[in-house]
Order: structure tokens, then sequence, then C-alpha cells
């Protein structure tokens, strides 16, 4: 026997489709049974603008529409609703009147907020409801038509490209429907390996925190060579899209399982820094703000709204006086966008990407060569704690950087340079463990930026030097986790899972992990996973649901 279930959350649109379809003066009886399933969370006690009236009204209206259109054909049904889980009327045979009559003691007027919209468990509920015989499946799609306006161009999503439509989609869907689910359930199995593989229970939970969202943070559309473009979102920030320093701690979990999408990540910002009006000999932080990819937007120097700018930046002329400098990142987005060329060639991109804009790379490099030994006061990815000055974390960015510059494209004289900058490094550092913040003495930082030399064999560093800094860090971990460095009690959890894999004592891995899984475990923060949170109380400071998060997949490499 076959079972339908009809979702009325707050999409009547679909709805009015059902009643028409059933409203035909001719019906054949395709379905035994069906389920009205109705969201009845804190979000559907909200106004909807247009009708004036809560959410769950709206869907009332809706659903009393569909049960009047269902033809008298000997239909079970059923009426539920999902957070919270409930059953107001338990499937048998279905009559107009009663279900009518169930519709009605839906009630409106509960809190929006502090009540449990626990929608995933809803729906999981939902998806074992029984309907007396094997379920069917509703597919539910998005036709992302015009997915990012690309340099002037309305791109669409990778999935649309050669002329595919959003009915392709779903027809693949349909046609390769218990394919695709078991190839999901062998993806999460594997992913589930490899983490515990590399460092156990506790960074399995993080792994499972942190991959859906982090793809989510991104879209993958075609442009209009053809070419793959992967942009990132700067969730819960300033919207920026394709931000250089966003994408760059988000690149493990791609060069785990897809490599090529890191040379995507980079096309974009390779397109922009070649056009006429970016004249600046270092890399740009970001193409734009979501969802328009038109020309950086940080620094600029007049207002930007939420993505509006005319003209776009990317058609003003060379010589165009757009960047406030002293808010550039040059040292931060050259080493990142050399690193990343490097890594993604190391673990099987395509070179040819890094061929095409070599004279770019060229001017990059030499401008850590010139600026990135001992930074003057810049900013770095982690702009958020301010300017400093000769940040050691930010000179061992530049200095892998030109490391894998040399490797990327096989410049014997810049592989001799890094490790010359490198020796620099040491003498004022020292290989002790415990190194500063600064090159003047200043405080402590995590040396995150290092993880390329481990995981790329550079050979910048003794192993002396990875050993006793991972275990200096181990008596400045707080319940929580090990502060970003020594000047506030915050961290990121990204760049502690890039530290953990400098170490090569698992013991040492598992002790800079596990705080980062007590927080998840235990934050009273009711958001999705941040990676800014505090290491003492668990509370998360700001960013959520952010790309940044592939960057837990380091102890992967």
């Amino acid at each position: 026997m076959k079972s339908f279930r009809l979702l009325a959350l707050t999409a009547a649109v679909l709805l009015s489709f059902a009643v028409a379809a059933v409203a035909a003066p001719v019906c054949s009886k395709k379905v035994n049974s069906f389920d009205f399933v109705v969201d009845y969370s804190g979000s559907m006690m909200m106004k909807n603008d247009k009708m004036k009236q809560d959410k769950i009204e709206v869907a009332k209206i809706a659903l009393k529409r569909v049960n009047a259109a269902i033809p008298a054909l000997d239909f079970k049904g059923g009426l539920h609703t999902i957070a919270p889980n409930g059953t107001v009327i338990e499937q048998g045979p279905w009559n107009r009147a009663a279900m009518d009559s169930g519709i009605n003691t839906l009630r409106s007027g509960f809190a929006t907020f502090g009540r449990m919209t626990n929608m995933g468990d809803g729906l999981q509920t939902c998806c074992s409801l029984s309907a007396g015989g094997p379920a069917a499946h509703l597919i539910i799609a998005y036709d992302d038509i015009a997915s990012i306006n690309y340099f002037g161009d309305l791109c669409k999503p990778w999935y649309r490209r050669d002329g595919r439509q959003i009915t392709d989609a779903i027809r693949c869907v349909q046609e390769h429907f218990d394919t695709i689910l078991n190839d999901c359930a062998r993806l999460d199995a594997r992913l589930a390996e490899d983490a515990r593989n590399a460092a156990g229970e506790d960074y399995e939970r993080l792994v499972n925190a942190a991959w859906r969202h982090t793809f989510a943070a991104h879209k993958l559309i075609a442009t209009p060579a053809g070419e793959m473009a992967f942009l990132s979102k700067e969730n819960d920030s300033n919207g920026c899209i394709g931000t250089v320093d966003v994408s760059y701690p988000s690149i493990p979990i791609f060069l785990k399982y897809c490599p090529e999408l890191v040379n995507a990540l980079c096309r974009p910002v390779l397109e922009f820094a070649s056009m006429p009006v970016w004249t600046e000999d270092f890399a740009p932080h970001d193409v734009g703000r979501y969802p328009l990819a038109t020309g950086q937007v940080y620094a600029a120097r007049r207002h930007v709204g939420q993505g509006e700018c005319y003209p776009p930046y990317y058609l003003y002329p060379a010589g165009t006086d757009v960047w406030d400098v002293r808010y550039q990142m040059p040292v931060e987005e050259c080493g990142n966008m050399l690193i990343m060329l490097e890594a993604g060639r190391a673990f099987g991109a395509d070179p040819a990407l890094a061929k095409q804009y070599r004279s770019l790379l060229d001017t990059w490099v030499q401008y850590l060569v010139k600026y990135g030994e001992d930074p003057d006061e810049q900013l770095c990815t982690d702009d958020f704690a301010g300017h400093l000055a000769h940040n050691v974390n930010l000179a061992a960015k530049a200095i892998v950087g030109v490391a894998c510059y040399a490797r990327l494209t096989g410049e014997e004289s810049y592989a001799k340079q890094a490790k010359t900058m490198a020796e620099h490094l040491l003498e004022k550092i020292g290989d002790k463990g415990n190194t500063p913040l600064t090159l003047d003495g200043q405080g402590w930082s995590m040396k995150y930026n290092l993880l390329w030399d481990k995981v790329l064999g550079l050979g910048l560093m003794p192993e002396s030097f990875y050993a006793a800094e991972t275990a200096s860090y181990l008596p400045r971990i707080n319940t929580y986790g090990l502060p970003l460095d020594s000047r506030a009690d915050y961290t990121k959890s990204d760049w502690i899972c890039w530290t953990a894999r400098m170490a090569d004592d698992a013991a040492v891995r598992t002790v800079l992990i596990a705080p980062i899984a007590k927080e998840l475990r235990e934050t009273t923060s009711r958001v999705p996973f941040s990676d800014w949170y505090d290491t003492k109380t668990g509370r998360y400071v700001a960013f959520i649901a952010r790309s940044v998060q592939g960057g837990i997949f380091a102890l992967m490499l």
C-alpha cells in the first residue's frame, strides 16, 4: 500500500498547487493514504506580514482548502505536528468533517522564543509515521535560477550548466533515489571512520558538527567561460563574498574530499585581481558582497550598502582611489592565495590555473619577500583582534607562502629565500616553545599558519620546534580550549585544529581537541557551531554557521 505525506509548513504556494491538482473533474486514486504534518514550532507563532495573522493560522487556512478539495475516494488520513511532535488525528479512514475539526484544534498564541524548535527531530518522526505500507518519498527542490552576479554576468549554479534545468535535477533524484541515499550513507560512514582514525570520538563529534554548514556557506556556479567558481559567504559577519581569508581556513575539508574546489575558491579572486581597477601589488580581500561578486567592498573608502555599489567596482578604471590601504590585509591575502594554490595542486587540483595567472603570483610573492619577514602594523584574518605590528604568525604565513610559490612554479631561488626567512625567524623567536606573539617579544600565540610546513613537507622549521611549541600550549588550555593568543580568553576552533595537526604526539592532539568537543556539548549558546567562542565560559562571542569550520578537518590531512 502506498502512502503520501503532505508537509504544511509556511509554503502555502505548494499547497495551492495541490488543490488545483486534486480538484480536477476526473480523479483517479493513485495513493491510498496521506498524513498532514504541520510545523508547530515557535516561528509559526510569528505574524505573516501580508495576511496579518499568525503563520499557524495561515497554514490552517491552506490545510482546510486542501482538505476541501480531496475527492471522496476512500482514503486513509492523519494529522500530526512536529516541533513539538504530536498526533492530532491517528491515521484511519479519512473524514472531511473530522479532519476540519482536527485542524481547528491547532492553536496559536504560543511563545515565539524559548520553545524547542527541534525541526530535525520532528521531521525524523514524520518519516517514521506508519501509513500501512512502504512510504513514498517527497522531493523538495529549489531552482537557483540566477545564482550570483559574477562581474556583470548572472551566472547559474553548477548543476544548471550546459542548459540543464531544475526538472532534470528532480528527474535524476527520482530515477536514482535509492542510489543517492546509499551514497549519502556511505559518505557519512566514511566521514565518521576518517575522523575517528585521525583523532578519536571527540574529533568525530567536531567533524559531524562542521561539515554540512561548511559546504552550505558557499555557492558553486559555472562562470561565463564554463569554469567552476566556488564562492563563500561571510555568514554572521559582513556578508562579503569570496573572502580570501575566509576561504583559506576552510580548505582542509576540500583538500580531503574534492581538491578542485580549492582552485574554484581561488578563481574569482584571480579574475578580479586581473581587472584594471585592481592596481595593488598584493591580493584582494574579497570579490564583493553576497550575492554580488562585483569587486572588493572591504576597506572601500565610500559607504557600500548591502551589496549595492553603482557602478560596480570591477568597472572602475585603473587609478581610481577606491580602497583605504590602512584596512587592507596585504601579507595575509598574498600568503593565503599562494598557499591555497599550492596545497590544491599538491592534493590533486589542476595546476593550469596557477600557470594562467603566473604574473599575478610573481607580484604577490615579491610582496611577501619585501614585507613579510617582519610585517609592519597590518591586519590579519583575526581582524577582530585589531592591528598588530611585528606579528610572528603573520610572518610565518609569509614564509610559508614564499615556499609554496617555489613548489608551485619550480622557482628554486624562492625555496632558498623561504628557508633564509625561516632561519631569520628562528633566530628571533628560538625553537624552545613559548614563541612570542610579536617579534619584539610580546605575549604568545598559536602559530597555526605553520600547518602547511608540516602537511606539505616544506622543511622550513625543525621537528624540535613543533614538539616544543605544541607542548607549550598545554598549560594554557582553559576549560573549553586554548585561547587564540595572550590578548584575550576567546579562541577560534578552526585554528586549534590546525595547531593540533602540527603535533606529532597523538596525546597532545587529543588534549588540544577535547575541550572543543566539551564546548560543543556544554555551551549554553543555542547557535550553530561557532568558530569564535570564550574558552572560560564556553559561550560564543560571534560567528555562527561559517565556512571556516572546514578548518576542523585539518587533522585528516
